[in-house]
């Protein structure tokens, strides 16, 4: 992925950060990892990934990308300013990843939202989600998903 590849060159060349994919962990390894971490990378996801979700819920500021899930204001509520290629947002992957190790705790604040809506979460809103699908794509065939 390049964004990944363009901050993991800028973290080599300055010794400024590491990169660390996510791959082989077990869970208690994760965890450990969510709590030392300050970024997570999440590029072109497609609904609503667990790992970022974990990540942000333990402080992590997630950086993601204009694409699929990262368009999604209401699933992922992260600032213009963390999305890569948004429409408001001309800054390199470089940059976001440098002003969020620059300035955490204001980038950390400035995801409260995302933490905020997956920690609201539970049998009552997953009941209601249930009803309001069940009634667009059922009661509406035409928004169907086929």
């Amino acid at each position: 992925v390049p964004h990944i590849k363009s901050v993991q060159e800028y973290c080599e060349a300055t010794g400024d950060c590491q990169i660390q994919i996510l791959k082989g962990f077990t869970r208690v390894e994760l965890m450990d990892l969510y709590q030392r971490a300050k970024v997570i990378l999440a590029m072109c996801m497609r609904g609503c990934e667990r790992t970022p979700i974990e990540a942000v819920l333990s402080g992590v500021v997630m950086v993601t990308d204009y694409c699929h899930t990262g368009k999604d204001e209401r699933d992922v509520p992260v600032p213009s300013s963390l999305i890569i290629g948004h429409p408001g947002n001309d800054l390199s992957p470089v940059e976001i990843v440098k002003s969020v190790l620059t300035d955490f705790e204001t980038a950390q604040a400035e995801s409260n939202a995302m933490r905020e809506l997956y920690l609201g979460l539970g049998p009552e809103t997953l009941a209601e989600e249930t009803k309001h699908f069940m009634y667009i794509h059922l009661a509406h065939p035409a928004n169907a998903i086929i």
